[in-house]
């Protein structure tokens, strides 16, 4: 819970990260990184997003659509009882 609360928080929304900064580089890690800057390049600077920005918003969505295919494989037989 608190790390999702200091990942929500650093991610750049509201404010700008330049791209030599040690903060830019931490969020190179950070899937929600991509999603906004590439809403923001498109809807406030309408200019395609950089190649890199969305081959990063692409890996980190198949990424993280493997991982839930797979957990859900692994629990699925247990989503009956649950329920």
């Amino acid at each position: 819970s608190m790390l999702s609360l200091i990942w929500w928080f650093a991610t750049p929304i509201f404010y700008l990260v330049e791209k030599n900064s040690m903060i830019y580089q931490a969020n190179l890690i950070n899937p929600l990184f991509y999603i906004i800057t590439t809403a923001r390049e498109i809807i406030i600077y309408n200019r395609a997003p950089e190649p890199f920005i969305i081959l990063g918003m692409l890996l980190f969505s198949l990424l993280s659509l493997l991982i839930g295919l797979f957990i859900f494989q692994k629990l699925e037989n247990k989503f009956a009882e649950k329920l």
